[in-house]
């Protein structure tokens, strides 16, 4: 199981971070960072905002592994914390209802309209509450482990 999931976080894992051959903690803690960065965008969106929403949409599959309580295991201490782990299962839970909502059509054409649904109303106070949970620690180092 360990092994799929970091094949996967490695497959995933923009090229960049992988050149200096990290561990699979370090490659975590990379990802954790990004996603930090990406809950950082849901909250804050803004019509107009790059990437676009069809993008933010595909973003969070990149970083997260689905189904999410299949590889929950990626979440794992010390790179994420208990209350860390629980706010991004509400974030993915948020964000598979807003995409049972949106088509593609709506994501590139009608940002505001997508903007204004409950769905989206609820990924983003999702993300806000991650945000703020994860924020606690901040970003973790890139280039070491932590304990």
């Amino acid at each position: 199981m360990k092994e799929v999931i970091l094949l996967w976080l490695s497959y995933y894992t923009p090229l960049h971070m992988l050149t200096d051959n990290p561990s699979p903690q370090i490659i975590m803690q990379r990802v954790r960072n990004l996603i930090l960065e990406y809950v950082k965008t849901v909250a804050g969106y803004k019509m107009g905002d790059m990437p676009g929403l069809m993008e933010v949409f595909c973003m969070w599959e990149d970083f997260v592994a689905h189904p999410l309580e299949f590889y929950f295991q990626q979440f794992e201490e010390p790179v994420y914390t208990l209350s860390e782990k629980m706010s991004l299962k509400e974030v993915d839970e948020a964000w598979k209802m807003w995409g049972d909502t949106v088509t593609d059509e709506m994501l590139y054409e009608n940002e505001l309209d997508v903007l204004a649904t409950p769905e989206w109303m609820a990924f983003s106070a999702a993300a806000a509450r991650a945000m703020a949970i994860m924020a606690k620690r901040g970003k973790l180092p890139e280039d070491h482990a932590i304990s």
